[in-house]
């Protein structure tokens, strides 16, 4: 009962450790996200944490998050360029795109009034056909993020939930960093293939051989017992041929399992090395 209790203690410990360092690593590659998406929309890496905080709670994940905050920065940027629809969506909803100087405002700060406005519109088929207009195709999944965002973003800044612009950028340069180190390791495989490969492919051939030989001796054995008979037949030399491929197998099995003994890549060296065409030693 001891020993069965210690094994389920390990196991459930193991679980522990496993799961905190999934989690440790969950942590590194949505701080890796956030400063990839901050560089493509501008947004500040502690707004987007908070953002992705209140996206979560709204059933949004992080990527369709990042798409709808993409589109709606190119939507932004088509209203600011005079674009006829995108400016008629953004006044439907009653948000400048523009400061009072003519300045395109911040995106973080439009979605906020957006956020806003969307908020206060009732629930119905009008509001999701506006969402879809304004964030792409995932708009309509937005709304319960922006109906409750502004308390939500402000919970996600109150528990913590926001990555720095430091801790974001070492989290992207950790991901980047162990992206380098598998290319190395590929490359090297890659290497060690090329060089090892055609060894053992001469080495399966070399095998393939074995086999053949076996068979040629069974073949010899068989015409051997159809001797009887025959006039013509030279039973000594068929006998010497049978001789010469038993001993011939002897020394290939005698070199395959030196192989075995001596370890697969010093002996491989050694019989490519050797001008026999047998494996003999």
């Amino acid at each position: 009962f001891d020993t069965l209790k210690g094994i389920v203690i390990t196991i459930a410990g193991l679980s522990v450790v496993k799961s905190q360092l999934d989690s440790f690593r969950a942590a590194i590659d949505l701080g890796d996200t956030i400063n990839k998406l901050s560089q493509k929309t501008g947004i500040a890496t502690e707004d987007l944490s908070a953002l992705n905080y209140a996206a979560k709670l709204s059933a949004v994940s992080t990527e369709d998050l990042g798409a709808s905050l993409k589109k709606l920065a190119v939507n932004v940027t088509a209203a600011a360029g005079g674009n006829d629809d995108a400016v008629r969506v953004f006044e439907a909803i009653g948000v400048s795109v523009k400061d009072a100087g003519g300045n395109v405002r911040g995106l973080s700060t439009i979605l906020d009034d957006v956020a806003a406005k969307f908020a206060g519109f009732e629930d119905s088929p009008q509001k999701a056909a506006l969402a879809v207009k304004v964030f792409g195709k995932s708009g309509d999944s937005m709304i319960p993020m922006l109906n409750s965002m502004k308390d939500l973003t402000a919970e996600g800044r109150k528990f913590g939930a926001v990555y720095s612009k430091e801790a974001a950028a070492a989290a992207e340069k950790f991901n980047d960093n162990m992206d380098r180190l598998a290319a190395v390791s590929a490359r090297a495989k890659v290497e060690l293939l090329e060089g090892f490969l055609p060894k053992l492919i001469q080495l399966q051939e070399r095998l393939l051989g074995l086999s053949r030989d076996l068979g040629s001796v069974w073949k010899a054995v068989a015409a051997f017992l159809t001797f009887s008979g025959n006039e013509t037949a030279d039973p000594a030399k068929a006998l010497g041929e049978i001789e010469g491929k038993i001993v011939s197998l002897r020394e290939q099995k005698e070199a395959l399992d030196q192989t075995g003994k001596t370890g697969v890549v010093s002996s491989i060296r050694k019989m490519f090395n050797s001008d026999d065409i047998l494996l003999v030693t």
